[in-house]
């Protein structure tokens, strides 16, 4: 009978990997063995590649030792040509996998007996695509007790609540490096991002969202609170905040100016929230502020000289050709000469083109981290 005590903690291991040492030393002490361990396998050639593996606390204490004598290339265990492999739901036990006479087999009994090892039984799971999981009890050297038709039973009613949490915990860590690689890639995005819930109370921004609030005076977050301030419309701000909170799935987002006209304006886009989430996302973008990318990147994107990038760069940041040619110590006649090139190059027939073209670009959609156009 499997303990309910090692179910509970076994489906808490997904969410809480560190709870799989405290399983395993249970395994331990219910089975009456010295080493238990969980591996995940993969086929590579000949061989069977461990990609994950979990151990008890005296296996950790021992891992540098295990590792050296028996988890490693040389287990014969590994080697498909002289082990058989693990059969779906199977019981596997040393005698199973090797002949009797297999000198690797007995190789392996001297290396188990110096890490402090002995007889060992294991319950494995082969998969279609060939990967496999086995999970492996190791009784003392000194340990002559055989392993019993109970201890079997009882380890093939484990093994597929072990493989349920192995696959709940891999799943859970391939979306928490989804959601991982979604924040890296809105930390670099200009425009502003941060979700709230139904009390204003921020759950989650991105690095734009956290600069602009740092920034910003018509938006603050005191105890990460949103709040408007320096705006004669703060409730107006705080209704679309509510209205959005609380709209139902398919409600058009709302938005609201607040600075208009002032170089620290700020727009501001409430999206609400889907049927199935009670949190809003909000938009902030400060369009005054000069957008920013690398000349270098801008130069291989139009395909142009790094001097032709720079006027382009210098329009898309609101500047004259006259300020441009100034700042750069040339005449008017040369920087036009430059852009006439740059039109020409880049197939656009007028400057409102060129910067409506270049500004949408991906570089200046993903530039806030960005070094100054004008260098």
């Amino acid at each position: 009978m499997i303990s309910s005590d090692i179910l509970l903690d076994l489906y808490n291991c997904p969410a809480d990997p560190g709870r799989w040492r405290l399983v395993l030393d249970r395994m331990c002490h219910e089975f009456g063995v010295a080493s238990a361990v969980v591996q995940r396998f993969r086929p590579s050639g000949a061989s069977i590649e461990q990609t994950w593996m979990v151990r008890d606390s005296a296996s950790m204490r021992d891992a540098d030792l295990h590792d050296r004598l028996v988890n490693n290339d040389a287990n014969p265990r590994l080697n498909v040509r002289i082990a058989q492999p693990f059969q779906h739901y199977a019981i596997a036990r040393d005698r199973d996998l090797f002949r009797a006479d297999c000198p690797h087999w007995a190789a392996l009994r001297n290396r188990l007996r110096a890490a402090g090892l002995g007889e060992s039984i294991g319950a494995g799971a082969q998969h279609e695509n060939g990967e496999s999981l086995a999970l492996v009890l190791h009784r003392r050297h000194d340990d002559l007790r055989p392993f019993t038709e109970d201890n079997e039973r009882a380890l093939l009613q484990l093994l597929p609540h072990v493989e349920n949490a192995v696959n709940l915990g891999r799943r859970l860590e391939c979306q928490e490096n989804r959601v991982r690689q979604i924040e890296e890639i809105a930390d670099g995005l200009p425009i502003g991002i941060l979700t709230f819930d139904r009390e204003c109370i921020i759950t989650w921004a991105n690095d734009a969202a956290e600069d602009i609030l740092r920034r910003s005076p018509h938006l603050r977050a005191p105890g990460g609170r949103l709040c408007a301030v320096k705006s004669n419309r703060p409730d107006k701000f705080g209704a679309i905040v509510k209205t959005g909170v609380v709209s139902p799935f398919g409600v058009v987002s709302e938005s609201l100016v607040l600075g208009a006209d002032n170089e620290d304006e700020l727009h501001i886009v409430i999206v609400p929230p889907t049927s199935d989430m009670d949190q809003s996302a909000l938009l902030l973008s400060e369009p005054r502020r000069t957008q920013t990318a690398p000349i270098e990147e801008i130069a291989r994107l139009l395909r142009v000289t790094p001097a032709e990038a720079r006027v382009a760069a210098a329009l898309c940041a609101g500047h004259t050709l006259k300020e441009y040619a100034e700042s750069r110590g040339i005449s008017e006649g040369s920087a036009r000469n430059q852009l006439k090139q740059v039109l020409a190059k880049t197939g656009t027939r007028r400057q409102s083109e060129l910067i409506r073209h270049l500004c949408s670009s991906v570089i200046f959609q993903t530039g806030n981290q960005r070094q100054h156009l004008v260098t």
